[in-house]
């Protein structure tokens, strides 16, 4: 069998700067990952942060609502008792106006949190 020569100085300096570079790569790759990874966590917070907001605008919109109706149903009794008077059918009229705005905003905020979850789930996947 041949036998082997012990490497040359030039030849274990190539093979030590070779494993220098391999290390460098390695570590830039690290970081570069580390950093996509805190950026990923910070969307993730972010939409989490959107999301509850979002969900307490709903809330609110809803108890807005709420109390929109119970106005509504309050002022609908002042109507009946005060049915012989013209002015009952404009006041139910407002009432209603004001009702279904407060409902189509309940509905662009159900929209609202439904578009932030479904993007903080893509995010999050």
């Amino acid at each position: 069998p041949p036998q082997q020569q012990p490497p040359t100085g030039a030849q274990e300096g190539e093979a030590v700067r070779k494993l220098q570079n391999e290390l460098q790569r390695a570590a830039a790759d690290r970081q570069a990952l580390e950093e996509a990874v805190a950026a990923l966590e910070r969307e993730c917070s972010d939409a989490q942060r959107a999301k509850r907001a979002s969900s307490q605008a709903l809330s609110d919109a809803r108890r807005q609502l709420d109390d929109a109706r119970a106005e509504n149903d309050a002022l609908r009794h002042q109507a009946a008792a005060a049915a012989h008077d013209t002015s009952v059918q404009s006041l139910d009229t407002t009432v209603d106006e004001r009702l279904h705005a407060q409902e189509a905003e309940l509905a662009r905020l159900q929209a609202a949190l439904h578009d932030t979850n479904a993007t903080a789930a893509e995010r999050v996947a």
